[in-house]
């Protein structure tokens, strides 16, 4: 029950996230801060062995960047922008490499450990992101490239009995119970 209190939160952000969602360099700029903040300083300072940037970071208590919020809004910035062939192909092969790196690296650090070990399942991992990205964009762009569902009310997506339901109604128009042979 843990998702519920990030739901919660997301309800709580939203009219924030609108405001950041109604402009593109807005999104831009909010999406490179994040990859910054979630990514991209805490695996260099890890990698350069600088771990005091890193808790840094967490001491501005930056919550609204690091965590979730990110990829509500980079899923959304996914399926408003159209993203080009090249770099969404770009994006299909790092999905790739985020999921071989997350099979490996777990199947090799559980057994050196002797243990499962889920680390590289974590939402702060950048074979997650990437991964995560790739598939979003796949379902996104599978998605754009259907026709869109006909209504509810063309005939050919009712079924029998929604159908016949307003031309059974009393209040229902005259024309629709004389086309149905109702009095």
């Amino acid at each position: 029950m843990w998702f519920v209190f990030l739901i919660l939160g997301f309800y709580l952000l939203l009219p924030i996230v609108r405001k950041i969602c109604e402009s593109k360099k807005i999104m831009e700029y909010f999406l490179i801060l994040w990859v910054m903040v979630s990514y991209l300083i805490p695996s260099v300072s890890n990698l350069i062995g600088m771990e005091w940037v890193s808790s840094w970071i967490y001491k501005l208590s930056m919550n609204m960047l690091i965590g979730y919020l990110g990829y509500f809004i980079l899923g959304y910035y996914i399926r408003k922008y159209n993203v080009p062939d090249r770099i969404r192909m770009c994006i299909y092969f790092g999905g790739l490499i985020g999921l071989l790196h997350t099979i490996m690296r777990t199947i090799s650090e559980s057994r050196m450990q002797e243990a499962y070990v889920e680390t590289f399942f974590s939402p702060s991992s950048w074979n997650v992101l990437l991964w995560s990205t790739a598939v979003f964009t796949f379902f996104s762009h599978m998605k754009k490239g259907r026709p869109a569902p006909r209504s509810a009310y063309q005939p050919g997506l009712r079924l029998g009995s929604q159908h016949y339901r307003p031309a059974l109604s009393r209040n229902a128009p005259a024309y629709h119970r004389e086309l149905h042979g109702i009095p």
